[in-house]
This record gives structure tokens, sequence and C-alpha cells, in this order.
């Protein structure tokens, strides 16, 4: 590997101190010194400076999640560090065929439809049941739709209530085909609470998964095709932990600061409280990382869940990856097996729950499939279905919806 750029204050700006150890899901699972945060700055290092051949295969089991960043009481920004690995690493290595054959998919939203077409079709007949029998790969997927979000949406929902203004909301790609059910609650949320909400049909996916799996050359073109479908709006709304952390990394400033988690956005204006908050729900927030690490919003979430009425379990554990990490459950099965085994641990401890909520559809995927394991019987909703289910006890709410009990 290429030497890099990379200042000489790279292991000085380490301290050592290990105070990231116990947020390092892989250190936690394999006690190992080259599976922690140090241990891996210690390796680029070597691979920056030509010092050594290190194993390279500590590197690869990074999940990126950021959570030693978090705990990092120097503030070494490891991400960038990581980041510019992945860049020299895959400017030498093509990318694996399966892996440039899944980007491509994730840009082409026929390509994608089909794709949850044939899922719908494979969960109808029972195959999938039939296939989770036989490897967890895959247990955790939701009942898929015949028709995307967006593809089934109109371009503007008007708002209830007396107007507060206009949101554009972005739908993403994989989300878009998987959780067309918690676009449509976002939708609700949002319109229930004033807000016209526009949906630009030639938006396109954020790029965060080319980002993390090496596919570089593609993330320019994703960028500019977003910010021109969202040029005309002040305010984008992103239900996705993992876009809203790419979408704000995007480097226009102008584009940006446009771009709200919906937790924020809801925390940060009137919020209409619900009618009923005495529903004895009791729930496990599980933070995702890149809303928690990468964005810093780490008590909006919880707030807006104890507003509601839910009694949000303690979980002081929150803060650790699940194993999901995008594509890192398909790259690193093993490992995100593991993490994801100790994750359901550690929820275990915290009691019975109704549900377990989250933000993020990697994240959803996966636990959902540490319930199917670990916890039978146990609810995975993402946060705007936890708002919107309080909401639906309201009869308004239903009637303005057209909703069931």
């Amino acid at each position: 590997m290429a030497k890099a750029q990379i200042p000489e204050t790279l292991l000085q700006e380490c301290i050592h101190c290990g105070l990231c150890l116990t947020a390092c899901p892989t250190y936690l699972t394999t006690g190992l010194e080259s599976e922690s945060p140090r241990g891996r700055l210690m390796l680029m290092d070597f691979i920056f400076q030509g010092i050594a051949d290190p194993p390279m295969h500590h590197l690869e089991t990074c999940l990126d999640c950021r959570a030693c960043e978090t705990a990092c009481p120097s503030g070494v920004d490891y991400h960038k560090y990581f980041e510019r690995y992945q860049k020299e690493k895959y400017a030498l290595l093509p990318l694996p065929l399966i892996r440039r054959i899944g980007l491509k998919l994730v840009t082409s939203r026929s390509g994608l439809s089909a794709i949850f077409r044939i899922i719908a079709l494979a969960q109808k007949l029972r195959i999938l049941k039939l296939m989770a029998f036989f490897s967890d790969k895959f247990r955790g997927l939701p009942r898929i739709s015949k028709t995307s979000f967006i593809k089934g949406s109109s371009s503007q929902y008007p708002a209830f209530r007396e107007p507060r203004g206009a949101v554009a909301f972005f739908s993403g790609c994989v989300m878009d085909g998987l959780y067309a059910d918690v676009h449509a609650a976002t939708v609700r949320v949002l319109r229930w609470n004033g807000y016209t909400v526009d949906i630009p049909g030639d938006q396109t996916c954020c790029g965060a998964l080319h980002q993390h799996t090496g596919g570089y050359s593609c993330l320019g073109g994703l960028l500019r095709k977003n910010i021109q479908a969202f040029r005309e709006h002040d305010t984008i709304i992103n239900n996705s932990a993992g876009c809203g952390a790419w979408m704000k990394a995007y480097g226009d400033i102008r584009f940006t600061t446009k771009i709200k988690d919906i937790t924020e956005f809801l925390l940060g204006g009137d919020l209409i409280s619900p009618v009923n908050r005495q529903h004895g729900w009791r729930i496990i927030y599980d933070a995702p990382c890149h809303l928690e690490h990468a964005q810093n919003i780490t008590n909006a979430p919880a707030e807006l869940l104890k507003i509601f009425g839910y009694e949000v379990a303690e979980f002081p554990e929150s803060h650790i990856c699940c194993g999901a990490a995008g594509a890192y459950v398909l790259t690193q099965p093993d490992s995100s097996a593991d993490i994801l085994k100790m994750k359901m641990a550690d929820i275990g401890r915290a009691g019975k729950v109704n549900a377990i909520v989250t933000a993020n559809p990697g994240c959803h995927l996966q636990l959902r499939k540490g319930c199917d394991l670990y916890a039978p019987g146990t609810a995975v909703w993402h946060i705007c279905q936890a708002l919107d289910n309080v909401y639906r006890l309201d009869a308004q709410y239903r009637k303005a919806f057209n909703l069931s009990n």
C-alpha cells in the first residue's frame, strides 16, 4: 500500500488510556488489543509509514461505528484515519464483483423494485421461512410490500391543522423498499404536526453504503443529484441514522445544514402532544451508532419517547453497536453474529419490554434477527412507528389517516 499523507501525530493523538476499549464491540467480543481502536490505529500507522505489513484482517473487522470517538478524551477522529485506510486499499484492489453489483442496484429504483418483488414473493411462498431455518442470514426481514414507498406515494402531502411550514422527505434506497411502513408513519407524524411534506421523485441513494464499502467513484454523482433534487427546500427530514450522518458530511454547507433527523426536528418544534399517554408500554431504546456518535444526537429520541408516555428502560449499553453497520453483516457475518449475541444479552438484562426501538434500517434488521434468535415475541419498532402507535390511540388521528384501531 502506498504511503499516505498522514500526520506524524497519528499515534501521538492517542494517549493509550484505554477508555475506548469498553465502547468497541469487537474488543468486547474478542478481548484482543488488535481488535481495539488503539490497536487498529497502530496497525494503520504501520501501513501508512510503510514500516511493516501487519495482519489486515484486524482492520477489516472494524465496524466504523465511531463509538471510540465518543469515548475518547483526546478527540481522536478515528473515522478519518479509517476512511483514508479504506481509500488507499481500494485504490490498489478492485471491488469484488458481487459488491459492485450490489452498489449498482441500490442506485437503480427499477433494480431495487425487482429485488423487493422477488423477496415479497419468496415470503408469500414461505421460501424465506424455510431458508431461515437453515441459516440465520435470512432472519429479520420485515414483511415486504410489492411497492416501495416513493413509488406508491404522492409528490406532496398536505398538513393537518394550521400549517406550520413545509419540509422535504428523504426516502433513501434500501429503506424505501424494506420499510415503506416506517416512511408512511413518518409522513403521518409530520402532517399531524402541521407540516406539508414534499417528496422529490428525482432523489437517489445517499451514498452511505458506497462510502462504507469502497464505491467511491459513484459518490460525486449521487451527491450532485441529491443536492439538485432538494435545491428548492429549506429542511430535509431524514429517518435513517446512517443516511442522515452521511448526508450531513456531503461538504456543501448550504445543503448539509438542511438535513434534520426526524427526532431532532420534532423535539425542536412545537410538538402536538398525544391524547393518551397512559398506555403502559415499556420499551428499550437502542441508539444507532450514526445517530449518537456521528450526528451527536443523544437525548432527543429518548426524550420524545418519554413525552409520548413510554417507560424507557435503563440501558447503559445502548451506545454499543448491534453489529449491523451497513454491509458489515454481509462482509463479516461471524463477527456481526457475535456482537449481536452480546447486544441481545445486554438487552435481556434490562427486563421484559414491549418493544426495542431504533432509528436505522440496518439496526432494525439486525435487532429483529436478534429477537427471532434470543427474544421471541419481542417487537422491534422504528422510533417513528413508536410515535405513530401512540398517536393512533386518538380517534381523530385514525380518522384523519383512515387507519384501523
